[in-house]
């Protein structure tokens, strides 16, 4: 049909001058922006390296920009509403423009990644995310970047590191930021019966001694240092939950009065003298000598028994 044929001459005829357009033709175009794979021919500095090949034509025959690294491109006027504009086409060396993501929230270091940059733009305009950068981030053992007012700031990171509580040996950790100093920690194991110096363990005999007499008896005789600890910590632990037990029902008469609103000021004041018994025996294993040492606290007396 002659339809068909009009459509593929232009189809033909748009071929035909696309393979006709060549680096650094001139064009003018009026149209609400510069088509692609042309720049403006607004006399800019190129990149010598990423525009290699419109270097090799035009040299610095408009210009040689910083005089080592960029060119300059014509500067050709043209009329209101009228791009003046200079080919390219496809002849651009692509620029390793490299990312380096942060958390939004807290800015912690994400990771990196190759940018987006516009082929377009006289400028070498990047296309940048939010939450990105192209400063590279600062490393350090035990340590994490993390971006705070458009700088990088390294702080401690031991969030993946085995670490004990200086009070207490046990296994505690870390939270982006914290130091050892600041949670009162180590990253050197404890040895039975050890107790924390400031900068080493060292043996509490002491607690050894008095760990040792707890082996003479038959259920502990051949048990090791590591093995005797765990033991006396397990009983130790037997004992606390005895006790809180018992004192969970001491404290339910006072609690069900409290709630009903009909506890006085002594049985308010017994309620909280209960409270922190129980949680002083949540704190046993602060105490230096646990579990071969134990400072057990006394549970409340209750002035009432006597009227009774």
């Amino acid at each position: 049909m002659l339809i068909d044929r009009i459509a593929a001459g232009f189809v033909a005829v748009g071929r035909d001058i696309k393979a006709a357009l060549a680096l650094g033709q001139i064009g003018y175009f009026a149209a609400p922006a510069r088509p692609c794979g042309w720049l403006l021919a607004n006399g800019a500095e190129l990149s010598r390296t990423r525009y290699s090949g419109l270097f090799q034509l035009l040299g610095t025959a408009f210009g040689d920009g910083d005089g080592s690294n960029t060119f300059n491109l014509p500067a050709l006027p043209a009329p209101v509403g009228v791009w003046a504009c200079i080919y390219i086409g496809g002849q651009v060396n692509p620029r390793t423009v490299t990312l380096y993501a942060f958390h939004p929230v807290t800015g912690e270091y994400q990771g990196s990644r190759p940018a987006d940059v516009s082929l377009v733009d006289a400028d070498e305009v990047v296309l940048r995310p939010p939450f990105t950068t192209d400063q590279a981030p600062p490393a350090g053992e035990r340590q994490t970047a993390i971006m705070l007012n458009g700088q990088w700031v390294l702080v401690p990171d031991y969030r993946q590191v085995m670490l004990w509580g200086t009070q207490t040996g046990a296994h505690v950790s870390a939270q982006l930021g914290q130091s050892l100093a600041t949670i009162g920690a180590t990253d050197k194991p404890p040895p039975a019966f050890g107790v924390w110096n400031g900068q080493d363990w060292v043996i509490d005999q002491d607690a050894r001694t008095a760990a040792d007499a707890e082996a003479a008896k038959p259920e502990f005789r051949y048990l090791d240092d590591s093995t005797r600890r765990a033991a006396l910590t397990q009983q130790a632990q037997q004992d606390a939950r005895a006790r809180l037990l018992a004192a969970y029902v001491a404290r339910k008469p006072l609690e069900d009065a409290v709630k009903a609103g009909a506890a006085t000021a002594y049985e308010q004041e017994l309620l909280a003298a209960w409270k922190r018994y129980c949680n002083m025996l949540a704190k046993l294993s602060q105490q230096p000598g646990y579990p071969a040492l134990i400072d057990w606290p006394q549970p409340p007396y209750d002035l009432r028994a006597e009227l009774h």
